[in-house]
């Protein structure tokens, strides 16, 4: 992240979003230069090297980092020129998520280093959705480890507005209003336990009596996969594939209409 050269009493004006594909910007361009935003990061451009001509915002200076290899992801942080900035990267490429410890702690070291500075404005989608901010406790090994370093950092959470919106069937409804939506556990194993065993297989050959006779092992890594899954904006590429059989109802056999 650039580190601004601001004053010690100068407030900064920031905006954060999730894009979900910037592939037209100018409703976001509008509402920065109305709002007159100092700093806007934005997550999941979807940008790749055919954006290069559009992605200039006038009057600020653009920080970015696409996804490579695949569709999704990337970030990018727009600066007013008026601020003295720089691009800390130390060509370690491996900090692009949290999934890991060593993976985690290169990133909690490099946020103990930064954080020495007069102002710092972290943000993006870190994927910990059973933190609760409120009382500042989370159920994971994983996520107590990112609030032990957000304390020793002394920074503080902050947002405005609902992070997603929770399918009904899966929603936690004792969950804080400015938390991501989690994918509970228990519920994907109560639709686990009530599939229909009648259903033909899909394109894995795995049968759904399968699926339901081992709920309880599976519960956990497809709740995993389905948090990923909503948080990124992505479905694995197996998901995609279906087999469509045409079916005869009525009429003439030899007439492929029917």
């Amino acid at each position: 992240m650039p580190m601004l050269g601001v004053k010690l009493k100068a407030q900064l004006k920031c905006i954060y979003t999730n894009a979900r594909s910037m592939g037209n910007k100018q409703e976001l361009e509008a509402s920065v230069q109305q709002d007159s935003y100092d700093l806007v990061a934005i997550t999941e451009t979807w940008w790749d090297d055919s954006h290069d001509w559009s992605a200039a915002m006038d009057g600020y200076k653009l920080f970015r980092r696409d996804r490579q290899g695949r569709r999704g992801g990337g970030v990018a942080l727009y600066v007013r020129e008026c601020f003295d900035c720089i691009e800390l990267d130390d060509c370690d490429d491996k900090v692009e998520c949290l999934w890991d410890e060593e993976v985690d702690e290169a990133f909690y070291k490099r946020l103990a280093e930064v954080s020495q500075s007069l102002a710092l404005v972290l943000v993006g989608d870190f994927n910990l959705p059973d933190i609760c901010w409120k009382s500042n406790t989370a159920e994971r090994k994983q996520s107590r480890r990112f609030l032990e370093c957000v304390e020793d950092n002394f920074l503080t959470q902050l947002t405005s507005c609902p992070q997603g919106i929770q399918p009904p069937e899966l929603e936690d409804r004792d969950g804080e209003q400015n938390k991501p939506p989690m994918i509970q556990e228990e519920a994907v194993n109560n639709l686990l336990h009530h599939l229909d065993t009648h259903k033909s297989m899909g394109l894995d050959g795995i049968h759904l009596r399968v699926l339901r006779e081992l709920a309880e092992e599976l519960a956990k890594p497809l709740s995993i996969i389905y948090q990923q899954s909503w948080l990124t904006g992505e479905v694995p590429d197996d998901w995609r594939l279906a087999n469509v059989m045409p079916i005869y109802k009525k009429g003439q056999k030899e007439d492929p209409g029917n």
